[in-house]
């Protein structure tokens, strides 16, 4: 039985899908970062509920 060794594979890219890598990653990132924000400012609005409720409850 013969070994197989790790296979190799080359890869050639043009910079035309160089460039839509680029962008196809840059806009899933703007993507992210914007649900980001989002989460961010509901997380903000919990905290600043959680604390109009303390102090109503005098904690």
């Amino acid at each position: 039985m013969a070994k197989v060794g790790p296979m190799v594979m080359e890869v050639n890219f043009n910079s035309n899908q160089i460039m839509d890598l680029i962008n196809s990653f840059n806009s899933k990132i703007e993507k992210l970062e914007a649900n980001l924000a989002i989460k961010d400012d509901e997380i903000s609005k919990l905290e600043h509920r959680i604390s109009e409720i303390e102090f109503f409850l005098h904690i």
